[in-house]
């Protein structure tokens, strides 16, 4: 029976040697048969043996001429049945005519009852083998480890996977007990989960430590379940993943997400988020503690509300969703108390498939920076003046480099506009009047050595001019004594020579 077509189909033919039937064999392999056509159609519908007593008289015999051709005057047939199931049909053939025997047809239907009970067994046996070797197969190649036990914690089936596992003979586990095979604190875990399935009749997950091979403690994710089979004995079945590595990877992972979100949270600069509206996602400790915000007061409102230059943050943002990237971005924001506070802003943003997520911004604290620079140059706005008032300039001369700085006034004692001195000691000598130079470089050269240097000059300006100036400086030491830099004051003292030396005249005049 072909179940999927729906067609009889020939499978295999007895005979007596002297009997020449392979034009009917050849005829039956080619040939199916429907539900009610020729005799073995005829059985497969009615489910009842048949006999034709002259198939050459028979209206429903398709292979007449074959049969005939071979000798064949009679036939019988009788189906092969599993309760109402027909399976298959046997034909049988005789080489003369016969009249219907009762006896026999019953007989022949019980036989095929019994065929039909045979072929089920085999059909059984063949699925059960099947089943047994995709079971073996799978469990031969499965991650998993696997197991049945008995109500008393008797081992009845261990799987390959489990063998390789913990790495012992299945002659040292098979028919003992898990109190046998493991030390107690293991054992004792063991059977009361497997209590809790017996218990309940349910599945239960968990979490199990069992000793691995080389002495280590592994961690494995259990499923154990109830087996039942009709009125025979509770058995449980468990299967188990080893997670000690992924256990130890996903504590790891938190502990460095803890750390992070530590760092981050509890970092001395101001970090926070906000989205392509401007509306604040999250923001650190530091940046409540900054402008003295809570949580609340700070975290969803628009970051617009906390700058006190709205042009200013108008800008950051268009510059943000334009994918710039900000560096040093001065800005100033009002704290929860009134005042003003300077910060210093970098910031990019965090896009996602072409979408504006959020910002990650980074503000540090710059107020005092700033309060420092406003309070420096207003001292150098007040020495700056003073220097002017009192015709007085300020040089800083590197003695590894010769660089050579000079504030604008000194250059306005040596008759130069801001900016025009070349910047170095040689610049300095060339503008000495030349009477002079050996002096001024052998006062120097003493000055390295005393630390000090005091002297008064002649320099000549570029509209021939000369003028008297007067220096004195200090030299500064590395920790071996060598000289680094001199930092001194230039005065001209011009006027003051000039009133001297009229003195001095008018005295001997006196005189």
């Amino acid at each position: 029976m072909d179940r999927q077509a729906r067609v009889l189909r020939y499978v295999e033919s007895w005979q007596v040697p002297t009997s020449h039937v392979e034009e009917l064999k050849a005829f039956k392999q080619r040939t199916t048969f429907t539900p009610g056509v020729g005799l073995p159609g005829r059985i497969w519908v009615s489910g009842q043996p048949a006999w034709i007593a002259n198939l050459a008289e028979d209206q429903n015999f398709p292979r007449v001429a074959s049969a005939t051709t071979a000798g064949l005057q009679t036939a019988m047939g009788f189906p092969i049945l599993l309760e109402d199931e027909v399976l298959g049909v046997i034909e049988c053939f005789s080489t003369q005519i016969q009249a219907p025997d009762d006896d026999l047809l019953q007989m022949m239907t019980a036989i095929g009852s019994q065929i039909g009970q045979f072929m089920e067994r085999q059909r059984a046996e063949e699925a059960l083998r099947e089943s047994e070797a995709r079971f073996q197969s799978f469990m031969n190649h499965s991650p998993a480890s696997a197991w049945i036990v008995d109500r008393d914690g008797r081992i009845l089936y261990l799987s390959p996977t489990y063998f390789r596992m913990f790495q012992f003979p299945q002659q040292d586990a098979i028919g003992k007990t898990i109190s046998d095979i493991y030390p107690g604190e293991f054992a004792k875990q063991f059977l009361e989960n497997n209590q809790r399935v017996f218990e309940t009749k349910q599945v239960i997950e968990t979490i199990e430590t069992a000793p691995r091979p080389g002495g280590s403690i592994g961690e494995f994710l259990v499923y154990k379940f109830p087996i039942t089979s009709g009125s025979e004995e509770t058995l449980l079945g468990g299967v188990a993943v080893d997670i000690t590595e992924r256990r130890r990877a996903e504590e790891a992972l938190a502990r460095s997400q803890q750390e992070l979100s530590d760092f981050v949270e509890n970092a001395t600069v101001g970090l926070h988020w906000v989205d392509a509206d401007g509306t604040i996602l999250w923001a650190n400790q530091c940046e409540l503690d900054l402008l003295g915000y809570s949580r609340e007061e700070y975290i969803g409102h628009h970051v617009a509300e906390f700058h006190a230059d709205q042009e200013a943050i108008d800008d950051i943002l268009l510059r943000l969703c334009r994918n710039e990237t900000l560096c040093g971005y001065e800005a100033r924001l009002r704290h929860k108390d009134g005042s003003i506070r300077y910060v210093s802003i970098n910031s990019n943003v965090f896009w996602k498939d072409g979408k504006f997520i959020h910002t990650r911004c980074f503000s540090q604290d710059i107020t005092e920076r700033k309060r420092a620079e406003e309070a420096l140059r207003e001292k150098q706005e007040r020495l700056s003046i003073a220097q002017q008032a009192g015709r007085l300039g300020v040089f800083d001369l590197n003695l590894q480099t010769n660089e050579n700085v000079w504030s604008p006034e000194i250059e306005a004692l040596y008759g130069l506009k801001p900016g025009e001195f070349e910047g170095n000691y040689q610049g300095w000598i060339d503008r000495l009047h030349p009477d002079d130079r050996e002096k001024a470089q052998r006062e120097m050269n003493c000055a390295y050595q005393t630390g000090e240097y005091s002297e008064d000059f002649r320099v000549i300006w570029p509209d021939g001019s000369i003028h008297l100036l007067y220096t004195r400086a200090k030299v500064f030491f590395d920790a071996a004594g060598n000289p680094l830099r001199m930092l001194g004051v230039n005065v001209d003292i011009s006027d003051r020579k000039q009133a001297e030396e009229a003195l001095r005249a008018s005295a001997e005049r006196l005189s």
